[in-house]
């Protein structure tokens, strides 16, 4: 018997993949996680750090770190990053419906350390493991696109979705399953399928860490880095210093 034409759509509870009994297990509770608003306070009156964790482990478990920091030139080779980069355009292309749920996913924490403090080593590479696959996704997803020409038009009228925003489900589950095209847009970075949309990441990414700065040294750090990257420049690593050499005073 035929089969509808809806049986292979996949909705947002079920992104993950399940081949095994940790990935059941896993699925559940990213699930739960990620159904949580990133905005609900603890008991002890902390933001709610689960929800936090469960979105970015869906992201990496989808596109590990491993292949997200070579693919965007951090601390890597040519060959390293060209072999990353093909790597990352396979899973990105052999999933397409995970691949848009995690830029939803990417966009919620964006939203999230857009508006509040983050103030952890994990907030610092949660937000960079978000841009990193916003970087991704805009640059071998939605530049590519046989219509991306088109979609730069400013002329051009095309619906939009705001993943950052409060979606109906239907409307969620619809693009997430490419029954409509609706351009993606994140508050602070706009449209993300312009010519210009990986500078504006990088340059939000960048004000926001730098804003954290001064209860993050890591943040700070980053900052620098994501600026540079906006102009197009690879991450450039400030390399220890070399210990001075004892004096030779110090010598009897």
């Amino acid at each position: 018997m035929p089969q509808s034409e809806n049986t292979n759509d996949i909705s947002a509870s079920s992104l993950v993949p399940t081949n095994s009994l940790w990935r059941t297990a896993f699925d559940a509770l990213s699930t739960e996680g990620c159904s949580q608003s990133l905005d609900e306070v603890d008991r002890d009156a902390t933001l709610n750090g689960y929800a936090v964790e469960a979105r970015l482990l869906t992201i990496l478990t989808f596109t590990p770190s491993r292949v997200l920091l070579p693919s965007s030139k951090w601390q890597t080779s040519a060959h390293g990053y060209g072999k990353a980069r093909n790597e990352l355009l396979g899973i990105l292309s052999n999933d397409a419906p995970r691949a848009r749920y995690c830029l939803y996913l990417s966009a919620q924490l964006f939203r999230h350390f857009r508006n509040t403090q983050a103030s952890t080593y994990l907030d610092t590479l949660a937000l960079l493991m978000c841009v990193l696959y916003f970087v991704s996704y805009i640059e071998l997803v939605e530049l590519q696109r046989p219509d991306a020409a088109l979609k730069r038009d400013t002329t051009s009228v095309a619906k939009i979705i705001r993943l950052d925003q409060s979606i109906s489900e239907d409307g969620r589950d619809s693009w997430l399953n490419h029954r409509c095209q609706s351009r993606p847009h994140v508050t602070g970075l706009g449209l993300l399928d312009t010519d210009r949309s990986v500078a504006r990441v990088f340059k939000e990414a960048s004000r926001i860490m730098a804003n954290n700065g001064g209860t993050s040294t890591l943040a700070g750090a980053m900052s620098a880095i994501m600026a540079s990257s906006a102009t197009g420049r690879p991450p450039d690593f400030p390399h220890d210093q070399p210990e001075p050499h004892a004096s030779s005073s110090n010598h009897t």
